[in-house]
C-alpha cells in the first residue's frame, strides 16, 4: 500500500450511540484495528490506554504516521476528542461520527451503568452529572466543542463550536437512520445485519465479564432483578429537554439536513473531498 493509498477511518465515539456495533461494521468489513486495543480504542502492549486527545499536533501527527506503518485502518476514540482541524487536514484521515436521538442515548447509558453496577444512582434524574461527561447535559456540544468541566454551562459559543467541528467530519450517521450511508461513504459492503449493542436485563454473562468485584456484581444483578427498563416520565422528559436545548438543536439539524440529502452538517451527512 502506498502513501497515496493509505486510509485511515477515525471513528469518535459516543456513548451508547451506535459506537460499538460501528466498530465491529469495520471488524466485518475487513478493517485492521490497532494491534492492542479496547473496543477500537488503541491501547498500548500493556494494555494501558493511549490517549490520542493528549497529543500535542505534531504527536498527533506522528500518531497517524505510525498507524500507517503498521496498516492500521480504523482507530475509536471514545473519552475525549482529538484535535478535529489536525485529523481533518490530514489527506490519509476518514474522520467519521454518530449522533443518537439525544434522550434516547441518556436513557441507554443510565440503564447500561446500572445494570453493570457502574453507578449508585437509582433513577434518570440522580444519573445526571454523575458519570463524567456523557451523563453530562449536552454531551455532544461539549465533547465536539472540547468544553469538558461538569461546572460550565453550555451556551451558544459551544453550539456553534460544535457546529464548525462537526462541519469538518468527513461523515456523519444518524443512528435512527441505520449505517447504509456510512457503508457508502466508506466503501462497505456489509452493514445489514449487524446488530445494534444494547446491554440486556438478564444476561449476567455481561455482569460477570466486566463486574470483576464481588459487591459491584451483585449490586448489579440486583438492579437486573428489580428495575426493569422503563421509558422516561414526562416530569423528566420535560426536564432534559429543558436543559439540554444545545445537543437536541445539535441532533435535530444534522437529522433534517441528513433527511434534505445535504453535503455540509452530514445520514450520514457526507462531506465532498
Amino acid at each position: 500500500m502506498t502513501h497515496q493509498d493509505y486510509r485511515l477511518i477515525w471513528f469518535q465515539h459516543f456513548h451508547k450511540a451506535g459506537g460499538t456495533s460501528i466498530v465491529n461494521l469495520a471488524i466485518e468489513n475487513g478493517e485492521t484495528l490497532y494491534p492492542k486495543h479496547r473496543n477500537g480504542n488503541p491501547a498500548m502492549p500493556s494494555g494501558k490506554p493511549i490517549r490520542p486527545w493528549q497529543f500535542s499536533d505534531r504527536e498527533l501527527t506522528d500518531f497517524i504516521d505510525d498507524c500507517e506503518r503498521q496498516g492500521v485502518t480504523f482507530v475509536a476514540t471514545e473519552w475525549r476528542l482529538p484535535n478535529p482541524t489536525i485529523l481533518a487536514n490530514d489527506p490519509r484521515v476518514k474522520l467519521v461520527t454518530c449522533l443518537r436521538d439525544p434522550l434516547r442515548r441518556f436513557v441507554s447509558n443510565f440503564y447500561y451503568d446500572l445494570y453493570y453496577g457502574s453507578t449508585q444512582a437509582r433513577d434518570l434524574a440522580s444519573y445526571v452529572g454523575s458519570k463524567g461527561e456523557f451523563s453530562m447535559f449536552n454531551y455532544y456540544c461539549r465533547i465536539l466543542a472540547q468544553h469538558n468541566r461538569a461546572a460550565l454551562e453550555v451556551s451558544a459559543e459551544e453550539f456553534q463550536a460544535a457546529q464548525r467541528v462537526l462541519e469538518q467530519f468527513d461523515c456523519t450517521v444518524i443512528l435512527e437512520n441505520g449505517f447504509e450511508s456510512l457503508g457508502n461513504a466508506l466503501g462497505w459492503a456489509r452493514v445489514e445485519n449487524i446488530k445494534i449493542n444494547s446491554v440486556s436485563r438478564f444476561d449476567f454473562r455481561q455482569i460477570h465479564h466486566v463486574s470483576r468485584k464481588r459487591r459491584k456484581r451483585w449490586r448489579a444483578v440486583l438492579a437486573r432483578l428489580t428495575r426493569p427498563k422503563k421509558k422516561p416520565d414526562p416530569a423528566f422528559i420535560e426536564y432534559f429537554n429543558q436543559h439540554n436545548a444545545w445537543d437536541i438543536k445539535l441532533y435535530t439539524e444534522v437529522k433534517q439536513r441528513a433527511a434534505l440529502g445535504a453535503n455540509s452538517v452530514n445520514q450520514a451527512i457526507v462531506r465532498d473531498t
